[in-house]
């Protein structure tokens, strides 16, 4: 982004890391959101980051085997269920505030936004 921090993913984490001596090495590592359920597959978590034209974070979450989770901000704000298949959340760029705004994808992986400012999932199971 334009403070210069990289965003990152993985099944179970949003993290976003910075380089603030310019050694080309991340020196600030930040957990913006945190995935947590016993299901274990890696294309069920966490994916899919686009940083809005407003300044906020959408990232998406595949359906998790229908297993309860719990995703969570670093501000303690939090959105839980469980089989209601994938789902679209977005936060504060810093990891706060979080809000599911889309539900009922398979895996949504790709997050895209038009010059309109209006966002759109792709959803894996669009693919078959």
């Amino acid at each position: 982004d334009e403070e210069g921090w990289v965003y990152v993913s993985s099944r179970s984490i949003i993290i976003r890391l910075r380089d603030n001596d310019g050694d080309h090495k991340a020196d600030v590592e930040q957990v913006l959101i945190t995935h947590d359920t016993e299901a274990n597959y890696p294309h069920n978590g966490l994916s899919a980051l686009l940083l809005t034209h407003d300044g906020r974070l959408l990232f998406g979450q595949g359906e998790n085997f229908g297993e309860p989770y719990e995703v969570s901000g670093n501000d303690g704000t939090y959105q839980a269920g469980g089989g209601e298949g994938g789902n679209v959340f977005i936060c504060d760029r810093d990891g706060g505030n979080v809000q599911r705004v889309a539900t009922g994808f398979w895996n949504p992986f790709g997050l895209t936004q038009s010059s309109r400012k209006t966002a759109n999932a792709t959803d894996r199971s669009l693919l078959y």
